[in-house]
């Protein structure tokens, strides 16, 4: 590969890693108008069914836990913001470790990044950590990046002892 090219997937490496750390901040600030404003209006966000209730099948196969279009994802982040819902109050203080970014494919202005994450969340003086695989598409415009589809994969096998997911992962 010539030093030009590399330093193209450097640059493109560095502004991806650059999205989705920023990513995750808007999602600690509690900063979710902003963070909703990174997706297109033709984006899903989905979290995906836990591994244990996979069990061999494709995770279309099954329901989600979360399963949002850009609408529902919208209506989602006006809830948490307005303070309506009641699974959040108080609200929880989050914290999130994010590694591994790693550009999996690019087709054209959709780039495929995979990541692993830790949220950390806080909420009346108990804490529940939550671990997994974040899958972004992305589509990288003239002006931005954006995001087209964000799956999350968490690791656990139950959400049982994690209670309910309040938060945005």
């Amino acid at each position: 590969m010539s030093r030009i090219a590399h330093a193209q997937v450097d640059d493109l490496h560095a502004r991806v890693s650059d999205f989705i750390v920023n990513e995750a901040e808007l999602l600690d600030e509690r900063q979710l108008d902003h963070w909703f404003a990174l997706f297109e209006p033709e984006a899903r966000y989905r979290v995906l069914p836990l591994q244990a209730e996979l069990d061999g099948q494709p995770p279309e196969a099954s329901l989600y836990i979360i399963a949002d279009d850009y609408i529902r994802l919208r209506e989602r982040v006006e809830s948490l913001l307005g303070g309506h819902s009641w699974m959040e109050q108080p609200r929880s203080r989050t914290r999130r470790l994010v590694s591994n970014v790693r550009i999996k494919a690019r087709d054209g202005e959709r780039i495929t990044v995979r990541s692993n994450f830790v949220v950390h969340q806080f909420r009346n003086q108990e804490s529940w950590s939550f671990v997994g695989q974040a899958t972004h598409l992305l589509r990288d415009g003239p002006e931005r990046l954006s995001i087209l589809a964000r799956d999350i994969r968490l690791d656990h096998e139950t959400i049982g002892a994690q209670r309910r997911i309040s938060i945005i992962l």
